[in-house]
């Protein structure tokens, strides 16, 4: 009896410890109290789909991941904002016989605590044809998602080193 009294104390106790929010880690300069977790596999799925999206010129499908007020700072410090501007954009590069492909080769997906937003970080090659010859750069992609759509997206890049 002794022992059926202790496994109910014991049953009892495990069902009612308190849960913990999560505490993340790392700082954000616009909130002291800001933390980050890392996100679902579900957001490295959609940034994926987004990627392919660029590499298969599928223009319909990357508009419909945005928000109707997308913005996109670029590398050159211009900015890109809602789904028809990028369309464009787009088309006119795909046009433009540069044939621009996207490698990734990394992606992670994080939540602000507390404030519930969600980003994804991404890197990956970018190859093009730039003046008859393929140029090679990595990007990295800083991307808030909201809503399940694209909100805004930040593009940092560098020349990848010479090959010789």
């Amino acid at each position: 009896m002794k022992k059926l009294i202790l496994l109910f104390a014991i049953i009892i106790a495990s069902c009612t410890a308190p849960v913990e929010e999560p505490k993340g880690s790392g700082m954000w300069a616009g909130d002291e109290n800001e933390t980050f977790t890392v996100g679902s596999d579900e957001m490295t799925e959609m940034y994926m789909k987004f990627i392919d999206a660029h590499n298969n010129r599928d223009i319909e499908t990357i508009k419909s991941m945005e928000a109707e007020d997308i913005r996109i700072d670029v590398p050159n410090g211009s900015r890109i904002e809602g789904p028809e501007a990028h369309g464009e954009a787009l088309k006119a590069w795909f046009e433009s016989g540069a044939d621009p492909k996207w490698n990734v080769f990394w992606v992670m997906p994080y939540i602000g605590q507390p404030s519930g937003q969600t980003w994804i970080v991404g890197g990956h090659s970018l190859t093009q044809i730039i003046d008859g010859q393929e140029v090679t750069t990595i990007q990295m992609i800083d991307a808030q998602v909201e809503e399940g759509v694209f909100k805004w997206a930040i593009i940092y890049e560098k020349q990848s080193p010479t090959q010789e």
